[in-house]
């Protein structure tokens, strides 16, 4: 049976604004279907990663691993809006980049993994193609990460992301909930993957999900995990190891969902360890460093933290190796709840792009 997730009831007083909200978007979808708005297209395979909800689905590693995915028989190119970032200029990502004030966090992420691929950053992301095209004539297929309600530019193929625990089915319009757009914007979709699933996950409960989704999607619905690939010293991800360092131990994250990260440690450690964490993006201050320092001198156990919040711990880089803090990253990446499911979708992203080129260098 699907858990239904409890709204903060203080938000469910504000229906109607969502209400309000939900008019605006559904007029302007209709411009766009009375083509008063018009969408571009490009004949080079397109591919949109998306949600419907605001944060905390995992869009980005699933770019990573459609980028890592992609690379292996095509050249891949990424537009990313750059959440976050100072400035709304249009460039792309130089290699070994670390400025996330520059950059936003999750861009600098993509790159680390695939840094084969350009990125280019550009809040319009016509002209993120345009411009990556521009400078690598010889890319083969787009990544758009996070371009679900980006209507200007039409994909060929539109993932959507929902997370298991909060899927968009169960969820309402901001600001009553978490949505952006109404649960009948997920017939958009070509693929929907439900992500961050448990460990283990009944063929009842997924049957349970594609009942609820088919009521707003016929695509074909996928199911991702993390896959928890070990942890490693801070800035150096040579060193990384399976296991967890025993004593005390304090979370910080500056993420979405800090859920599956909490539920990680309680089943190897119980809940026996202390938690900072802050929204997502969030730039780490003086004051907070100072807490994740004091805390050590208290409990001399270890901090654990994510591979994004390593991108903007880098800021503090000088201050953790002056002080010796003992901070490990926890890596992860997406893992198909089966190899069925896994080799299904690979074929079906493969299969695009292959259809999609014959067309685009005929």
């Amino acid at each position: 049976m699907i858990k239904k997730v409890s709204l903060n009831k203080k938000r469910t007083y504000l229906r109607p604004i969502a209400w309000l909200y939900g008019l605006g978007i559904s007029f302007i979808d209709f411009l766009f279907k009375k083509r008063i708005f018009r969408s571009a297209e490009f004949d080079i395979p397109v591919i949109s990663v998306g949600n419907l909800s605001v944060g905390g689905a995992g869009k980005t590693p699933m770019v990573i691993y459609l980028s890592s995915l992609i690379n292996k028989n095509y050249k891949s190119g990424i537009i990313s809006r750059g959440y976050g970032r100072k400035g709304n200029k249009t460039f792309e990502v130089p290699a070994e980049e670390t400025d996330v004030e520059l950059c936003g966090d999750e861009p600098l992420m993509v790159k680390n993994y695939v840094p084969e691929s350009p990125l280019v950053l550009a809040n319009n992301r016509i002209w993120g193609v345009i411009h990556l095209l521009n400078d690598y004539p010889e890319t083969e297929v787009i990544l758009l990460d996070d371009a679900f309600q980006h209507k200007r530019l039409k994909p060929g193929l539109n993932i959507l992301i929902t997370p298991f625990h909060f899927p968009f089915f169960n969820n309402e319009l901001l600001p009553a909930g978490n949505l952006r757009e109404s649960r009948s914007a997920a017939s958009r979709a070509d693929m929907i993957i439900v992500s961050k699933c448990p460990e283990q996950i009944s063929d009842k409960v997924q049957n349970e999900y594609k009942e609820e989704i088919k009521k707003y999607s016929s695509a074909p619905v996928f199911f991702t995990k993390i896959k928890y690939k070990g942890v490693y010293p801070i800035f150096n991800p040579e060193k990384i190891s399976s296991q967890i360092p025993l004593g005390n131990k304090l979370l910080l994250a500056a993420i979405a969902d800090t859920k599956p990260f909490e539920d990680y440690f309680e089943k190897s450690s119980g809940k026996n360890f202390d938690s900072l964490f802050f929204r997502d993006h969030y730039r780490f201050q003086e004051n907070d460093m100072a807490t994740i320092s004091n805390w050590y001198s208290k409990n001399r156990g270890n901090v654990f933290t994510t591979v994004k919040d390593e991108i903007r711990l880098n800021e503090w880089k000088s201050f953790i190796l002056k002080e010796n803090l003992p901070i490990f990253v926890v890596e992860t990446e997406v893992e198909f709840c089966s190899s069925s499911e896994a080799e299904n979708f690979d074929k079906l992203v493969l299969k695009y792009i292959e259809k999609q080129l014959s067309y685009y260098k005929s």
